[in-house]
This record gives structure tokens, sequence and C-alpha cells, in this order.
């Protein structure tokens, strides 16, 4: 399946193995929907059925991006079973802005049907591929993202609860190089998981 920003689950519950993908809405780079393939074997992915046709489960209003989605398998409430983090809505706004477009999470229970309340997690743009993750040590969960727009740095949040988060923590940034205005040297996409 193509696709981009690209997080792959196991659902335990239902023995399959879940690919997300994002796809663009138009030709041009932006808004984008949440599209969903399963497979049991990992050699084979079959597009599912989605609520908003072609296999398209989730566009948060007039857009997604940078989406990365994760089955909590030490959630505790079943309707919170699936949790979506990234930008949402981003088609009512022209173009990014500094401050202009949330890192959101939204929740399911079947990894298809998604609820969605706006509820923020990062105020600003964030144009990079949002991971988040459960720390089972510490009890935490977390999620690698850019805390501004254009800022090439990645940072670190961390929650117990999904509502208060801790303040960003710069944990990667290009060197100098970038610094003296070598755009070629970047971090972008980044993904990662306790260890």
């Amino acid at each position: 399946p193509a696709g981009l920003y690209g997080s792959l689950v196991y659902d335990k519950e239902r023995k399959i193995y879940r690919l997300y993908t994002e796809t663009l809405i138009t030709e041009r780079d932006g808004p984008r929907r949440l599209r969903l393939y399963n497979s049991e074997d990992l050699l084979t992915f079959t597009p599912a059925d989605g609520p908003e046709g072609e296999n398209i489960v989730f566009s948060a209003g007039s857009g997604i991006h940078g989406a990365s989605v994760m089955y909590d398998e030490h959630e505790e409430d079943p309707k919170k079973r699936y949790k979506f983090l990234g930008m949402t809505d981003i088609g009512r706004r022209e173009q990014y802005t500094r401050n202009g477009i949330s890192v959101d999470i939204a929740y399911s229970e079947d990894g298809v049907h998604w609820d969605w309340k706006g509820d923020v997690v990062h105020p600003f743009t964030s144009d990079t591929l949002n991971k988040l993750f459960y720390n089972p040590v510490t009890e935490e969960y977390g999620m690698f993202f850019r805390a501004a727009f254009v800022d090439r740095r990645i940072c670190l949040k961390k929650s117990k609860d999904l509502i208060h988060w801790t303040q960003p923590r710069i944990i990667l940034q290009p060197g100098a190089n970038y610094n003296d205005g070598f755009t070629g040297m970047q971090h972008y996409a980044m993904t990662g998981n306790w260890f």
C-alpha cells in the first residue's frame, strides 16, 4: 500500500496487523486522510472498509497531517484502545502558520471509527510525523514531534493521563551547518519507542 507517515500496529483482540497511512486529498501537499489496510501475515494487505469510503477511516474535519496511530494494550477503557496523534482540520487554513494548527489526539475502540473532540496535545504546528508511544517502565505516554513550525529540532513531551503534558524538551537538533543556513540537514519524520 502506498501512503505517507505509516503506522503499523498489531490488534491482539482481532488478531490482525493494521497499517495506517496518509493519502493526499488533492494533488497539492497539505490536508490528508487516514487510510487503513489489514493483514494476517504481513505479506498481503487488504484495504479495510472505512466509514468515509475508499478505505478512509479518518479525516478530522478538513484533513490530517503527520499522524501516528497506536494500539494501546495498557489502556483500561476499551473506547480508547486505539489512539491517533496528529494535526487535524488543517484544510481550514490556506497555509501553515506559526501557531495555527495544533497537534490533537483522537480515540477509537475498533481502529476504524474515531472519536475526535479537538483535544489539543500541543498548541503549535508540528509538520512531521507526530509519534505517540507508551513507556511501561515509567508508565507515561510520550510524543516525538517538532515544537514549532519549521523548527527542525526533535522534541519530547510526556504525560501520565494524555491530558496534562510536560513542556517540550529538545532531544535532537541539527548540527552547526544547518544553523548556518545549510538547508539539506534536517531531522524529519522521526519515529521511536521506549527502551
